[in-house]
């Protein structure tokens, strides 16, 4: 299967999927030599159109999730294939790289990761980009997708929120987005602050609220979390009517507020309310 994937290709079903029309009347020789001869073939159309007999569904799937032509079919291309490293995204980006290097053959599909910088960028469409590969392959309703983006809303108010304050400390040190790597450390965000002339870690665990209400969900493991690093972890609850300042609960306030195991059963997911 790797050897459809290449950045070529990619870039070759894109050139198709806007002839469509005329691929399907006159065919995909007719298009190549229309290519030849005007010397615009630059991409592996040839490659491409085997995998669009392939899978004929690539264009069906296309949909619009990064608004980045080049991002959008790569996430087709994987729905269409669904490829066996697919599954290992829920436990994140670093899990599905370290599964693609270790790929027989793997170089071109490892060029089209590196192209579109799906491997080192923490942009936010980078971020919704894996986030929506994880709703594929979770077979998750819109419904979750889009509360997913609301969370990477607050991720991404979280990282440039954090980046001004070190910024405005001298902290030489990189802000680092734990969530796309490892989904499920039980924090979003590994930043910095100054404590006896020195830089320690903190970690950043965020929600959005789309209602501006002052509550959120809080996970077991995040709550655990909380508990490991104590006066080191934060919430920021970020709300729609403010973008600039979050609402941040240290460790007492998220003591303060977690209900208390009872009956000897451990809750697994507690709603916070603030107000």
């Amino acid at each position: 299967m790797n050897k459809y994937f290449s950045y070529s290709t990619l870039k070759g079903l894109l050139d198709i999927k806007e002839n469509i029309p005329f691929v399907s009347n006159q065919g995909i020789d007719k298009l190549l030599q229309i290519k030849k001869d005007s010397g615009n073939w630059t991409y592996n159309i040839k490659g491409a159109f085997n995998f669009y007999q392939e899978y004929p569904d690539i264009f069906e799937n296309f949909l619009s999730v990064c608004s980045a032509d080049d991002l959008d079919m790569f996430l087709s291309m994987i729905v269409s294939s669904k490829p066996d490293w697919l599954t290992k995204v829920q436990f994140g980006r670093s899990a599905i790289k370290e599964v693609v290097l270790e790929l027989e053959d793997s170089e071109n599909l490892i060029q089209i990761f590196e192209e579109l910088e799906l491997f080192n960028s923490n942009d936010e469409v980078v971020s919704i980009w894996w986030a929506y590969l994880d709703f594929i392959a979770r077979s998750q309703d819109s419904e979750s997708f889009n509360k997913r983006k609301l969370g990477l809303l607050g991720e991404s108010l979280s990282l440039q929120y954090e980046k001004n304050i070190i910024k405005d400390l001298g902290i030489t040190n990189s802000i680092e987005n734990i969530a796309i790597d490892f989904p499920n450390a039980g924090y979003d965000i590994l930043s910095w602050r100054i404590k006896n002339k020195k830089e320690h870690e903190i970690y950043i665990e965020s929600k959005y609220n789309s209602r501006n209400n002052k509550s959120f969900f809080l996970t077991r493991n995040e709550y655990n979390k909380a508990i490991e690093f104590k006066d080191n972890y934060f919430i920021y609850l970020w709300l729609s009517n403010d973008h600039t300042n979050p609402i941040i609960l240290k460790y007492k306030d998220i003591v303060k507020n977690t209900p208390k195991d009872n009956g000897g059963s451990e809750w697994k997911e507690a709603f916070i309310s603030l107000d």
